[in-house]
């Protein structure tokens, strides 16, 4: 569905331009630097320049984002590995160990108890 929507989309997109560029033939002139250069070219040409600017400049704004987003990444990927690594081996623990010890405490506590009255 969301492949649907997407190339749908795409069409829509393309489909303006092609009116867009064809409704905007005629000839601007885009004076730079004060009548030092000037660029005559279609509307539909400066406004497709611009757009792929526009896009080109969000790319390399959204760059740090994406090397930072990637440290990040890695780093919670290490640390998923070491507490599943920590979580085997708790898990690998004979429980026979901890009972005899936890019986231990049980008795010493039935003993202060008993003490105590």
């Amino acid at each position: 569905m969301l492949k649907f929507i997407s190339l749908l989309l795409k069409i829509i997109l393309i489909t303006y331009l092609v009116i867009f560029s064809v409704n905007n033939k005629s000839v601007v002139e885009l004076d730079m630097f004060f009548d030092y250069m000037v660029i005559e070219m279609p509307l539909f040409l400066f406004a497709v320049i611009v757009l792929l600017l526009g896009v080109v400049i969000g790319g390399l704004s959204m760059i740090s984002y994406w090397f930072k987003s990637g440290r990040e990444s890695k780093k919670l990927k290490k640390e998923i590995s070491k507490l599943n690594t920590e979580n085997t081996k708790l898990r690998n623990i004979t429980i026979s160990s901890t009972d005899s010890s936890l019986n231990n405490n049980v008795a010493e506590n039935e003993s202060v108890k008993n003490q105590l009255r």
